[in-house]
C-alpha cells in the first residue's frame, strides 16, 4: 500500500500555505497573542466563503466540496505550520463533523451552509464541568439544557454550539443558537495563546436535538475519532515548522568559525525531529484512510496516529527552543508558542497515556 498526496492535494497545500504566509504571518500571530486580538476577519473570509475550506469534507448535497477527510487534513497540517489563529478547528473539524455524524439531513441542511460559508462559527461543547453535569429535558416543542461544559475551544465567539447532554435514555447531541440569553460564557485560562477556550453554563437554554437519542453516544464517539485524526495532521504541520525554523537558525549561527548545523549533536538532533515526523505523518494518512474506509482496525490506527503525532510535536518543539539557544527562551521569540501549542494538544482529546492503552489493548486483543 502506497501513500502519498495527489496531484490536487499538492495544489491544495502550496494554495492554502501561499494564503496563510501571506495572511497569517506572524504580526497577525503576534497581534492575537499579545494584543488579544479577535481574529481576522479577512482570513476568515477567504477560508470561508471564498476557498470553501471549512467545507472540504462535507458532501455537495449540503453545499461542500464533496473531498475527503484526507483532504481536510492536508488544510489542518499547514494551519498547524501556521499556528492559525482563527475558529477553523472549531467550526470546520468539531462543528461540522458533529453535524455531519448525527446523521440528520434536516440538521445538515439547517446549519452546514452557515458553517460552510463563515456566517456561522461553530463549535463542540463535550467535557462537563465537575459537579454541573449538562442534563437535556424535553420540554413543550423541544428541550431544554441545564449544567457547565469546559475546555470549549472558541466557545466565546461561537454562535451556534454543538453540545453533548445526558437524557433519559443516554447521552445525546443538541444545536444551541447563539441568541438565547440563558447562555453564560466567559473565558478560560489556556496555556496555548493561540487557542482560546471557554466555561459554558447553560441555565434552560432551548436546545435541538441532532439525530436521535439512540445515536447520541455514536455520534460524538465519531466526532471524536475524525477531531483526533485532524488533531494529529495540525500537530504534524506544527511538528514540521519547528524542524524548519530549527534547521534555519542551526545553518545561520555559527560556532568557532562553522556553522552550527556542522556539529555532529545538533545533526542527530535534527535527524530525530524528522523521523518523528515522518512516522507521524504516514500514520495520519493512514488514520485518515481507513476512517474514510471505515476499516477494521480504524480504532487503532486513529489512536496510533494520535500517540505518534502528539509525541512528534512535543519533541520537535522542545527541540526548536533548545537549539535556539538563549533567546529560544524569551517571550518575543516564537519557539515558546509552538511548544505551548503541543503541550495543551497532548491533553485536548485524550492523554498519550490513554492513547497507548487503547494501541495495547487493540493488540492484545482486548
Amino acid at each position: 500500500m502506497h501513500f502519498a498526496l495527489s496531484a490536487d492535494q499538492l495544489l491544495l497545500q502550496q494554495t492554502v500555505r501561499d494564503l496563510f504566509t501571506e495572511k497569517a504571518d506572524r504580526d497577525e500571530l503576534r497581534a492575537y497573542v499579545d494584543a488579544r486580538a479577535p481574529h481576522s476577519p479577512d482570513l476568515w473570509r477567504l477560508l470561508t466563503a471564498e476557498l470553501g475550506l471549512v467545507g472540504i469534507a462535507v458532501p455537495e448535497r449540503f453545499g461542500g466540496a464533496g473531498g475527503s477527510l484526507g483532504d481536510l487534513t492536508v488544510v489542518l497540517e499547514e494551519s498547524g505550520r501556521a499556528l492559525l489563529c482563527a475558529p477553523f478547528f472549531a467550526t470546520a473539524v468539531l462543528a461540522v463533523t458533529a453535524v455531519r455524524q448525527s446523521r440528520d439531513d434536516e440538521a445538515q441542511n439547517r446549519y452546514l451552509p452557515g458553517l460552510i460559508s463563515g456566517t456561522s462559527i461553530g463549535t463542540l461543547a463535550h467535557v462537563d464541568v465537575p459537579g454541573a453535569q449538562t442534563e437535556a429535558v424535553e420540554v413543550s416543542g423541544g428541550w431544554s439544557l441545564t449544567g457547565a461544559k469546559q475546555h470549549v475551544i472558541d466557545g466565546s465567539v461561537a454562535d451556534l454550539l454543538i453540545v453533548s447532554a445526558t437524557t433519559k435514555a443516554g447521552p445525546a447531541l443538541f444545536a444551541v443558537q447563539d441568541d438565547d440569553s440563558h447562555v453564560t460564557r466567559s473565558a478560560a485560562i489556556s496555556l496555548d495563546p493561540t487557542r482560546r477556550l471557554a466555561t459554558l453554563r447553560f441555565d434552560g437554554v432551548a436546545a435541538t436535538l441532532l439525530g436521535t437519542v439512540e445515536n447520541g453516544r455514536d455520534a460524538l464517539d465519531r466526532t471524536l475519532q475524525v477531531a483526533q485524526v485532524c488533531l494529529a495532521a495540525e500537530q504534524v504541520g506544527g511538528a514540521q515548522r519547528c524542524l524548519d525554523l530549527t534547521v534555519r537558525h542551526t545553518l545561520d549561527r555559527r560556532l568557532h568559525g562553522r556553522p552550527l548545523a556542522m556539529h555532529q549533536a545538533v545533526k542527530h538532533r535534527c535527524a530525530d525531529m524528522y523521523v518523528g515526523i515522518e512516522l507521524a505523518r504516514a500514520a495520519g494518512w493512514y488514520a485518515a484512510w481507513a476512517v474514510d474506509e471505515d476499516t477494521a482496525d480504524k480504532a487503532t490506527a486513529i489512536a496510533s496516529a494520535a500517540a505518534v503525532a502528539s509525541d512528534a510535536f512535543y519533541r520537535c518543539a522542545t527541540g526548536y527552543m533548545q537549539l535556539s539557544g538563549g533567546i529560544g527562551y524569551t517571550w518575543e521569540h516564537d519557539a515558546h508558542l509552538y511548544l505551548e501549542r503541543a503541550v495543551s494538544s497532548r491533553a485536548m482529546f485524550a492523554s498519550p497515556e490513554e492513547l497507548h492503552e487503547r494501541i495495547a489493548d487493540a493488540a492484545l486483543g482486548m
